[in-house]
């Protein structure tokens, strides 16, 4: 019916100031659980892989959405999750690989 959605920013301060917040996680693609989250009542998703569409549905609903990128949001969970698999299973030797595959660069444009 409507060609053009308009979507409410959200409003930061006043979400911060809440008694309790709600986030939920998931590590690399997380667009298949932001239904799930806003069910839960997550006020803040973080997550490393979200499109644009999905993003605009997840903040009409008041979802505040966090994408940190997909590699970056994996890379940084193995590290705590290794930790536990080692102390629940110490006899598996385990190899976290030090290649970085990330595609992306951060370019200082600026003179």
């Amino acid at each position: 019916k409507d060609v053009y959605r308009i979507v409410k920013p959200i409003d930061f301060e006043k979400l911060l100031k809440r008694k309790k917040l709600t986030v939920a996680i998931c590590s690399g693609s997380g667009e298949s659980l932001i239904k799930d989250a806003i069910f839960k009542g997550a006020q803040i998703y973080i997550s490393g892989d979200i499109k644009y569409h999905a993003a605009l549905e997840a903040k009409d609903k008041g979802l505040c959405i966090l994408d940190l990128g997909h590699y970056g949001t994996e890379f940084y969970f193995f590290k705590p999750i290794l930790e536990d698999l080692k102390n629940e299973y110490p006899n598996i030797d385990y190899l976290i690989s030090q290649v970085d595959t990330s595609p992306f660069e951060t370019l200082n444009l600026r003179p």
